[in-house]
């Protein structure tokens, strides 16, 4: 896939990242949920999962819809998720960033969603409709 041809793709339900202890337990219902993504280290236990899912979490950010990049991205490629948040730095949107073996996903506040469509249409990416 080259830069210029990225398309982003809305997964379904609003998403809330949660901080937990390191040594935290992943709740059945999160690994059972279509998309999820669990992240441990020695200081802390990342868990970000659809908003519904009850998560017992020392600390939480609510309100989240994620896009992730369509197709497999290659291992060489570079500056995708920079030309994404770039994108979203010049309109002073934040962002939460996670990729997978294939490919990234983009986490916006769902109040930023529409200015967050509009910085990446205006730079060249292609934004599927929820219904797409």
């Amino acid at each position: 896939m080259r830069p210029s041809a990225l398309r982003l793709v809305p997964l379904e339900d609003r998403y809330t990242v949660h901080r937990l202890a390191p040594d935290a337990t992943v709740p059945g219902e999160v690994a059972a949920s279509p998309w999820h993504t669990i992240t441990r280290s020695p200081e802390e236990l990342s868990i970000v999962c659809a908003a519904h899912i009850a998560v017992d979490a020392q600390r939480r950010e609510t309100g989240f819809v994620c896009y992730r990049v369509a197709g497999v991205l290659d291992f060489a490629l570079v500056g995708i998720l920079a030309r994404l948040t770039q994108a979203l730095a010049e309109q002073r949107i934040s962002v939460f960033a996670v990729s997978s073996f294939d490919t990234d996903f983009v986490l916006v506040r769902a109040s930023d969603q529409d200015a967050a469509i509009r910085a990446w249409r205006q730079a060249g990416i292609e934004v599927a409709d929820a219904s797409s």
